[in-house]
């Protein structure tokens, strides 16, 4: 997540920690195929190409996004890289992205399945593009909470960022189209439905394995404001805990969420944070 920050007056000891404006201005995302992962941005979310200087030792594509309505820079940059010299210490980055694709195919054919990594994602109020992929054959996974309602309330619209590490989450109203096999996901979430707001990215989301201590980071480092969440801070093994979080100024909301019950096999969330440290 890359931020922009300025200053918003005060000077000397008079002056807070949290006097800086924290404006997000784009993202960078691991990529097998950068120019690819940027294609898909410009194919169905209407970003423009943008021509990098070239970088020895790796491969970069990058898109500017139409990010509108005060939550980010209209020009913001999303930038993808392949890093062929980089050492992966231990984390096969090729196996998850491959994995979290298998995984996205088979929700859209209305397999009950998630995977913890799928929590790495950003929130877009982007309701076209669902159709335009459903019907393009792009495989989107879409996911209803379960309060006794069966389909209905919001959707999550689940879609990987083609050769990444990164998907997408757009939440629908209705089902943006027939093809689209929705599942219910009961993950211990209270009956709460959330409210999207500013322009197209509107929340950022990390997996997390503390996600007590990643909030109490944004709030201490960011300055950013605890939300009331429909996640337990810390849930049972088989339930997903999760805390939110508001940058201040900005309005872009973080989510840091366990999803414990959506691992391979117990501790590979601790385990995977681990071999990223």
């Amino acid at each position: 997540l890359k931020t922009q920050v300025s200053s918003r007056g005060g000077s000397g000891a008079a002056r807070s920690r949290f006097t800086e404006e924290l404006t997000p201005i784009g993202r960078t995302f691991l990529s097998k195929d950068p120019a690819a992962s940027a294609h898909f941005l410009v194919e169905f979310y209407g970003a423009e190409e943008v021509e990098l200087p070239a970088c020895s030792g790796a491969h970069r594509s990058a898109v500017r996004m139409p990010f509108t309505g005060g939550v980010a820079d209209p020009s913001a940059l999303v930038v993808f890289i392949k890093d062929v010299g980089a050492p992966s210490e231990g984390v096969d980055v090729e196996a998850i992205i491959g994995t979290i694709n298998s995984t996205v195919k088979q929700a859209s054919l209305g397999v009950d399945t998630y995977w913890f990594q799928m929590d790495n994602h950003d929130g877009w109020i982007a309701s076209t593009a669902v159709a335009l992929q459903v019907s393009s054959g792009v495989p989107v996974g879409g996911y209803y909470h379960d309060h006794g309602r069966g389909y209905t309330g919001a959707m999550d619209a689940l879609v990987q960022i083609p050769h990444t590490l990164q998907t997408i989450s757009m939440d629908m109203k209705v089902l943006p189209h027939e093809n689209l096999i929705p599942i219910i996901q009961d993950d211990c979430r209270a009956d709460t439905d959330l409210v999207a707001h500013g322009g197209l990215w509107w929340k950022s989301t990390f997996s997390a394995a503390s996600p007590v201590v990643a909030a109490d980071f944004a709030v201490e480092v960011l300055g950013a404001v605890r939300l009331d969440c429909p996640y337990a801070a810390v849930a049972p093994a088989n339930c997903t805990a999760a805390t939110w979080v508001e940058l201040p100024e900005s309005k872009l909301q973080l989510h840091f969420v366990r999803a414990s019950g959506y691992q391979h096999y117990d501790g590979e969330i601790d385990v995977f944070t681990q071999r990223v440290r």
